[in-house]
């Protein structure tokens, strides 16, 4: 077995990028962006995006794959490299970890934008009422739940929230279920984004 390329060097011909802490940030380039949310770690030969609606990621063989439009075989070929000399990883209890954060994380995310939907009411017939309390109650939930979302969407933050998960479901505990939608489809790109934080901690 031999190393493969350098994932940093890889990516860096096709994406301008800075360092950040352990990890090279930079512009998406499989969606349009105005905040960089591309981010490498060259330690982890892993690459992933947390924008919203994308979520890309996986070793440097599936970055030529994407970036290239070509398959397993044609990746390999552009990156010099022959298919004897490659070993995926595979670790059973980390796809199946992944999996269950990831229900998890989008089910509270239903939750919570269940939540923001009855707040927002509150708060609308609280101003038409001239409710001051109701209406600061109202900001404050809304802040905490639209925070708790956007995090719910962020990779790293998700594993977090699992951790903290006792403190996380009694919040979103008065969600009316009738409002609640089903999971939404796992796409492989958002397994991947979640096996990679999984893997930092197993």
């Amino acid at each position: 077995m031999i190393d493969k390329p350098s994932i940093v060097e890889t990516i860096g011909a096709y994406v301008q990028m800075r360092r950040s802490g352990k990890e090279y940030v930079g512009f998406c380039p499989f969606h349009s962006e105005k905040t960089p949310s591309f981010t490498v770690n060259g330690e982890k030969g892993l690459f992933h995006c947390f924008g919203i609606g994308c979520g890309v990621g996986g070793d440097v063989i599936r970055f030529v794959e994407l970036i290239e439009g070509v398959g397993f075989l044609e990746a390999l070929s552009i990156l010099g490299m022959r298919q004897d000399q490659i070993q995926r990883p595979h670790n059973e209890a980390i796809r199946r970890k992944a999996e269950t954060v990831s229900r998890w994380a989008n089910y509270c995310f239903d939750q919570a934008q269940s939540l923001l939907r009855e707040i927002g009411q509150r708060e609308r017939i609280a101003r038409e009422l001239g409710w001051i309390d109701e209406i600061e109650r109202c900001k404050r939930e809304w802040e905490i739940l639209s925070d708790l979302s956007d995090d719910l969407q962020d990779a790293t933050r998700v594993m977090e929230l699992w951790t903290e998960r006792e403190a996380v479901e009694p919040i979103l505990a008065d969600a009316p279920d009738d409002t609640l939608p089903t999971f939404p489809t796992i796409t492989p790109e958002y397994r991947a984004r979640l096996q990679a934080a999984v893997r930092g901690e197993l």
